[in-house]
């Protein structure tokens, strides 16, 4: 494809050089340079495995370009990342309702007890429904990818439903996220969003901001079959948290 040769060459050099980002990232976690994290991430939303160097990925940007009223330049820009943060962003129910309605609060009398064996560390609680999606869809991803589980990798809970005063005693402590739909509604609130362990950098943890550590979780295959086949049980991911998934029930 001659044609997007040189778009192919741009999106080689800017994948992990551009100075511009997806997000503002957080305070104490500059994001980049570059928009590796991302990428995994746009090559499923754009329908292609074909690298970020190569003349198919940036003809098939521009396919997603072109459906998208955006020119069709095969390049990433920046129009072109904010178009795709909405995308990622329409897919989580939380977002949308976020933006017209009154934020969820779950009822601590609702919730169930997550089970020892699906925690990674202190105990956790989510709606029922939300933790049968889960239990559903971990045990899909033990008999359709087995290989996933290995080493510090097991897809265990890491934190689930909290509450706004929690998030404002840890605030207090630590920096907070920026990075945000409805920075005062988080999905963590509602009992339907988990942080799963999908890997992390020895000396950082499974829920770590650090952009090393992020790019590490988006290479491992954990994160690459959540992203084909967590779906299927109504959980979308917020994109800028490789480890945040949220359930789209009720």
């Amino acid at each position: 494809m001659p044609a997007f040769k040189a778009a192919a060459a741009d999106n080689a050099q800017s994948v992990s050089g551009s100075t511009w980002t997806f997000t503002e990232g957080r305070e104490g976690a500059l994001e980049g340079p570059g928009w590796a994290v991302y990428l995994p991430l746009t090559q499923h939303t754009i329908g292609t495995d074909c690298g970020v160097g190569t003349t198919a990925f940036a003809a098939a940007l521009a396919g997603w370009q072109k459906k998208n009223g955006l020119k069709p330049v095969g390049r990433m820009t920046p129009a072109t990342a904010s178009d795709l943060t909405q995308v990622w962003h329409a897919q989580r129910r939380h977002a949308q309702k976020a933006r017209t309605e009154a934020c969820r609060h779950a009822e601590e009398g609702r919730l169930v007890e997550v089970a020892k064996g699906d925690v990674w560390g202190k105990p956790e609680k989510l709606l029922p429904g939300a933790y049968r999606a889960y239990r559903a869809m971990i045990e899909a991803a033990k008999r359709e990818a087995p290989a996933i589980f290995a080493g510090n990798v097991n897809l265990k809970i890491v934190s689930a439903w909290r509450t706004q005063e929690r998030d404002a005693e840890t605030c207090k402590t630590r920096k907070c996220s920026k990075v945000s739909m409805a920075p005062s509604c988080s999905a963590h609130w509602s009992g339907t969003a988990m942080d799963l362990n999908v890997g992390f950098i020895e000396g950082h943890s499974p829920a770590d901001m650090d952009w090393g550590n992020r790019l590490f979780m988006v290479q491992q295959p954990a994160y690459r079959w959540l992203l084909e086949n967590a779906g299927r049980f109504g959980f979308a991911n917020y994109f800028a948290e490789p480890w945040h998934w949220e359930w789209n029930g009720d």
